[in-house]
C-alpha cells in the first residue's frame, strides 16, 4: 500500500511539473512574439 501511495504522489508532482513546463513554455512563446511584433 505504501508502494502505491508513493507512486501516486509521483505521478502528481510529475503532473503538476508537467503543467508549469507548459505554461512556462507558453509565456516563453507569447514574449518571444511580442519581442518579434515589436522590435526594439
Amino acid at each position: 500500500m505504501a508502494e502505491k501511495a508513493g507512486e501516486r504522489v509521483q505521478k502528481a508532482i510529475e503532473n503538476v511539473v508537467n503543467e508549469l513546463d507548459k505554461s512556462k513554455l507558453r509565456r516563453m512563446q507569447t514574449t518571444n512574439e511580442t519581442a518579434v511584433k515589436c522590435p526594439r
